[in-house]
């Protein structure tokens, strides 16, 4: 329920008392506020400032995640193709038997039986390099 509004004409000293001293509360509770305020505005700058560079941090990390995973899927085309390829090669270098010795098909120019450069052992030069720089994969 709201006071009666007072008059000039109608206030008493007491009234009058009463007014002064609510304004007087009042001022210091806005004092506090405002000290208050200006107590923790330095925190919340620096607090916006922090966000502000954890937005731009997770922001290059997403970047530099991207180009990870961009160069990663390369290196695995890569390697898959190079895979492909040593595959190709061993294939190509593959045992035959020959009479009683297992020669290189491809190096020992084999077809129809016969060879039409000299019988090169199996493993095969090529296939003895390849060997020496990787791991052979099954075929």
């Amino acid at each position: 329920m709201t006071q009666p509004r007072h008059t000039a004409d109608s206030i008493t000293d007491t009234a009058l008392d009463a007014l002064y001293a609510e304004l007087d509360t009042l001022r210091a509770v806005a004092r506090s506020n405002r000290d208050h305020v200006r107590a923790i505005v330095p925190d919340l700058e620096a607090a916006m400032q922090r966000a502000d560079q954890v937005e731009d941090l997770l922001r290059v990390a997403h970047e530099t995640s991207n180009r990870s995973e961009a160069e990663r899927a390369r290196a695995v085309q890569r390697a898959e193709r190079a895979e492909a390829a040593l595959n190709a090669v061993r294939a190509l270098h593959a045992p035959v038997q020959y009479g009683k010795w297992t020669i290189c098909g491809h190096c020992s120019g084999y077809g129809d039986g016969s060879c039409d450069n000299g019988a090169e052992p199996h493993p095969c030069a090529t296939l003895r390099a390849l060997d020496t720089h990787t791991t052979p994969t099954d075929t």
